[in-house]
C-alpha cells in the first residue's frame, strides 16, 4: 500500500509541506513497513488518518497530518475486514477471520468490545448513521449490518452501560428485511427516486395504546437505544423497567412520573457526581448489584465509598476485607459491628473473636471498649470460659452486664454463679429463687429484708418452719402477707399471743380471729367485708 502527497507546486512559508526537506521525508510512505511479514488485508481513509488491518491481527491509525502510525492494535486473529465510523474514524467495526464482529476504540482504555448476535456467514456491508455516528450530541452511534440473508441487524454504541466489561457496550436493535428488488440495498428505482426504509429500531405506530405492556417496554428499549429518549438513565427495577446507563436528570422525570420517589431522591443527591466510576458505583448500589458497585467504587477516586457501602448492609465479611485494605484504622470499629451481629445470631465463638480484636488502646475509646469487654464476658461465658466472662463481668459496673450474665450462667444450670451476679446487680429476687434451688437458706435469709416477692417469702418461710425456727418463719410469712399462717406459727410454736392480736387487727383475717377465740372481732370483720350472712350464721352459732 502506497500513500502519495500531491504537490501543487507553489511555496509558502507557513506550510510545513512547503519545506523542501521535510517535503522530501513525507514524499511517500509503504505499507507494511520494512521487516513485518504480514498482508494489509483492508483500509479505509479518512481525512485524518490512514487505517488498515492485516493478516496478523494488527490495525493500525497513520496520522496524516503528521506523516506518523500513533495506535496500533493487535488481534488474536486477522482481520477480514473494517468499517470505520465516517466522521472521524474514530470507531470501528471490524470482522476477524473467524467472522466475529468487534468494536474497536482508540481513544479508549479497553478498546475491544466484543460485538453480541453480531450475524454468522458472508457480512456484505455495514452503514454507519452519518447522525448518530459521531460523539457530540445527545444521540447514540447506530450502525447497520448487512447480512447475506438480505436482512439489516441494527446495533447502536452505549458509552455507560455500568455493565459492560469494557467502556463501551454495543446493544443489538433487531432485525429488518430488506424489501424484495432491493437487492443489492440501493434504496433507489429505477427512475432514480429514493425510496424510504424505517429500521424495526425505529419504527413506531401513532397511537401508542395500541401496544401491550411489554410491547412498550421493547420498544422503550429500542428508542432508548437508538438515544431518541433524550439524557436517560434508563430502566431501573420498578415496574416493567430495568437499566443501567449512567444518564440521570431523564431517569429522574421518569421515576417522578411513575411515583417512585425514592428513587428520586437518590438520583438527586448523585446528579453533580462528576467521577464516571463513582456514578456508576451509585446506580449499581441502587440497582442492588452491590458485587458491581463495589468494583466500580474501587475503580473510582473514592474507592473508601465500597467500604461505605458495605457497612451499610451489614456485609462485616466484605467490609473487613476492604478495610484492610483501605482503612486499617476502621477494622476495630467493624470487627465490634460484627461481633454484635455474630452474637445475636447465635455465632459466639466467631463473635468472641472479633470482640477481641475490637479492643483499641487509649481513653479516647472507653465507650468503644466498653462494648467490646461486655461482648466478650457474655460470649466468654457462652462458650464455656466461665471464670474469664465472670472475672470480666465483676470487673464492669454495670447491673445490665451482671443480669446478662447471670442468665446466660442460669441457662447451662450454673446456679451458684448466677446468683452471686444476681446478688452483686441487686437483682435479689432472682439470687433468691437460686439459692432456694441450691437449699441456700441462709442467703436467703441475708436477703430477705431485699426481696420483694411474696412467693419467694412464703418458700423461705416453709422451710424455716421445717427446720423449726419458728421465729423466722412467721416473719417471714408476715413478709409475705400470709397472715393466718403468721398467726398460727404464734399461738401454736412461739406461745405470742400479742403478735397474733396485732396481726388480725392488721389484716382483718377471720380465721385469725377465729384461731384467737375472738368471735366478735371476726363477726365484725365479716360485716366489713359485706359478708352479712356468714356474719350472722356465726351469730347465731356462738
Amino acid at each position: 500500500l502506497h500513500i502519495l502527497e500531491a504537490t501543487t507546486g507553489m511555496e509558502d512559508e507557513e506550510d510545513p509541506l512547503a519545506n523542501s526537506s521535510h517535503g522530501e521525508s513525507r514524499e511517500s510512505k509503504l505499507f507494511p513497513e520494512t521487516g513485518k511479514n504480514q498482508v494489509i488485508s483492508c483500509h479505509y481513509l479518512t481525512p485524518d488518518f490512514l487505517i488498515f488491518g492485516t493478516d496478523m491481527g494488527e490495525i493500525t491509525f497513520f496520522v496524516l497530518e503528521d506523516w506518523v502510525s500513533f495506535s496500533e492494535f493487535k488481534h488474536h486473529t486477522g482481520i477480514k475486514n473494517m468499517y470505520p465510523e465516517p466522521n472521524n474514524g474514530t470507531k470501528i467495526i471490524f470482522i476477524d477471520s473467524k467472522s466475529v464482529g468487534y468494536l474497536y476504540d482508540p481513544c479508549s482504555k479497553n478498546s475491544c468490545t466484543l460485538i453480541k448476535e453480531f450475524p454468522e456467514g458472508n457480512i456484505r456491508k455495514i452503514i454507519w448513521d452519518h447522525n448518530n455516528a459521531g460523539s457530540l450530541g445527545e444521540e447514540r452511534a447506530v450502525f447497520v449490518v448487512y447480512d447475506g440473508k438480505d436482512r439489516l441487524h441494527g446495533y447502536s454504541i452505549v458509552p455507560d452501560d455500568i455493565y459492560a466489561e469494557n467502556e463501551h457496550s454495543v446493544i443489538y436493535l433487531g432485525e429488518t428485511p430488506v424489501p424484495q428488488g432491493q437487492y443489492p440495498v440501493s434504496l433507489q428505482t429505477q427512475s432514480g427516486k429514493l425510496v424510504k426504509l424505517t429500521l424495526s429500531s425505529h419504527e413506531m405506530g401513532s397511537n401508542i395504546h395500541d401496544y401491550s405492556n411489554d410491547q412498550l417496554i421493547g420498544l422503550v428499549d429500542k428508542k432508548h437505544g437508538t438515544g431518541k429518549t433524550k439524557k436517560c438513565l434508563g430502566y431501573m427495577s420498578s415496574p416493567g423497567i430495568e437499566g443501567h446507563l449512567l444518564e440521570i436528570d431523564f431517569a429522574s422525570r421518569v421515576f417522578r412520573h411513575i411515583g417512585e420517589i425514592n428513587y428520586v431522591w437518590a438520583l438527586e443527591e448523585f446528579k453533580n457526581v462528576e467521577d464516571k466510576m463513582l456514578l456508576s458505583g451509585h446506580i449499581a448500589m441502587i440497582l442492588g448489584d452491590y458485587d458491581l458497585a463495589q468494583s466500580l467504587y474501587l475503580r473510582s477516586g473514592t474507592p473508601s465509598e465500597s467500604l461505605r457501602m458495605r457497612r451499610d448492609l451489614l456485609q462485616w465479611e466484605q467490609a473487613l476485607r476492604l478495610a484492610d485494605k483501605l482503612a486499617p484504622e476502621e477494622i476495630p470499629f467493624i470487627s465490634k459491628e460484627y461481633a454484635q451481629q455474630l452474637e445475636f445470631t447465635g455465632d459466639y465463638s466467631g463473635a468472641l473473636i472479633h470482640y477481641e480484636k475490637g479492643l483499641m488502646p487509649g481513653e479516647e475509646h472507653d465507650d468503644h471498649n466498653l462494648i467490646c469487654k461486655t461482648g466478650i464476658s457474655r460470649t466468654a461465658i457462652r462458650c464455656g470460659d466461665v471464670r474469664k466472662g465472670i472475672k470480666l463481668c465483676t470487673e464492669i459496673d454495670s447491673r445490665q452486664l451482671k443480669r446478662e450474665c447471670g442468665e446466660i450462667l442460669e441457662g447451662i444450670k450454673q446456679f451458684s454463679e448466677a446468683a452471686r451476679l444476681y446478688e452483686s446487680g441487686n437483682y435479689y429476687d432472682k439470687a433468691a429463687y437460686l439459692y432456694i434451688k441450691l437449699k441456700n437458706w441462709s442467703k436467703i435469709g441475708e436477703l430477705l429484708p431485699h426481696i420483694s416477692s411474696p412467693k419467694i417469702q412464703l418458700q423461705y418461710a416453709k422451710a424455716k418452719e421445717s427446720d423449726g425456727k419458728f421465729r423466722d418463719a412467721a416473719n417471714a410469712y408476715e413478709a409475705g402477707r400470709d397472715y393466718d399462717n403468721a398467726v398460727r406459727i404464734y399461738l401454736d410454736h412461739l406461745d405470742d399471743p400479742e403478735s397474733a392480736v396485732r396481726l388480725v387487727k392488721k389484716s382483718q383475717s377471720t380465721e385469725g380471729a377465729k384461731a384467737l377465740n375472738d368471735y366478735d372481732s371476726a363477726i365484725r370483720f365479716l360485716i366489713i367485708s359485706g359478708c352479712i350472712d356468714e356474719a350472722f350464721q356465726m351469730a347465731q352459732r356462738r
